[in-house]
Order: C-alpha cells, then structure tokens, then sequence
C-alpha cells in the first residue's frame, strides 16, 4: 500500500504560474514565408 503525503517545500499552484510568457503570434507563417524556393529553411 502506497501513501501519499503533502510537500509542503513546493510553492502553491497559484504562486507558480509565468506571468512573462508571451501570447502566441496571431498569425501563422506560410510555406512561402518558412521556406526558400529551393526548399531549405531561410
């Protein structure tokens, strides 16, 4: 039988959260934008 106890050494939930995290881009890169016409990564 496994019993599990209460860390008390990690912070609460609320206290962990990033709160300098950007937003993800609004707008998604296209093929043409992401790759050359040769298809390499520019």
């Amino acid at each position: 039988m496994t019993t599990t106890t209460n860390n008390s050494t990690s912070p609460p939930t609320i206290d962990r959260v990033m709160k300098n995290i950007p937003c993800p881009p609004n707008t998604r890169l296209s093929s043409y934008d992401v790759f050359d016409s040769r298809g390499k990564p520019r």
